[in-house]
């Protein structure tokens, strides 16, 4: 017993560096992950979810799951078909339902605050589709894939719809984004909509804004 005191009394230098540095080892570990939890639940988040049913009747939410407000910038609908992919700007487009007698902005453009926690329709899938069909059907000026004047008939041609939204988060300057994919499967009888992942995919890392920027100048381009 009386060695391991005088070991310790000899070494006690020593120990008290070792006995600093695991302390300080621990402090910045808990220091680390309170900041990536911090960090994760100061992180932009939109999502894009059915409501109603995966048919074309299905609404179309766009939810701000973030801390803070949001403001859309644009929403974009790409369409997947065997002649390749179609664009189509979507953020003016107003749903049927609110054709008739809009009580507020959100009833006339897409465009505007999100607050956290709130949502809004983008219409329903039928809409955005036949709103997206749009520009294959200007890409094919007189020999159109798509004559068919119903939903479910402009749905054959259409593999999958894609969309993107482009938005400011809170105060920074850098815009971020979110996009989806749905897979279009039309029969005879009718057509489902189903998601091509659970969640959606959010852009919000150095590579995915430069695109995001991509998808706003072809935004402003088409205004």
């Amino acid at each position: 017993m009386d060695q391991i005191i005088t070991w310790i009394k000899e070494n006690s230098e020593v120990i008290s560096a070792i006995f600093n540095v695991a302390t300080l080892a621990v402090w910045l570990f808990y220091a680390q992950l309170f900041y990536h939890n911090y960090a994760r639940q100061r992180r932009p988040r939109l999502s894009l979810n059915q409501a109603q049913g995966y048919h074309l009747d299905g609404l179309c939410l766009l939810v701000n799951m973030s801390k803070e407000n949001m403001y859309v910038e644009c929403v974009v609908a790409v369409v997947y078909t065997s002649e390749g992919s179609f664009s189509q700007g979507i953020t003016a487009f107003r749903p049927r339902t609110e054709q008739k007698s809009p009580q507020n902005l959100g009833s006339v453009t897409r465009q505007g605050p999100l607050s956290s926690g709130a949502y809004q329709s983008l219409g329903t899938f039928g809409e955005l589709l036949q709103s997206a069909a749009e520009s294959v059907k200007n890409s094919h000026k007189q020999s159109s894939p798509l004559k068919g004047e119903m939903k479910h008939e402009l749905t054959k041609h259409i593999d999958a719809l894609e969309l993107r939204v482009a938005a400011i988060y809170g105060p920074e300057d850098s815009p971020v984004g979110a996009r989806r994919r749905f897979f279009v499967a039309a029969n005879e009888y009718s057509t489902d909509i189903m998601p091509e992942k659970l969640t959606t995919t959010q852009m919000t890392g150095p590579g995915q804004r430069r695109e995001v920027k991509k998808w706003l100048h072809q935004w402003w381009m088409r205004q």
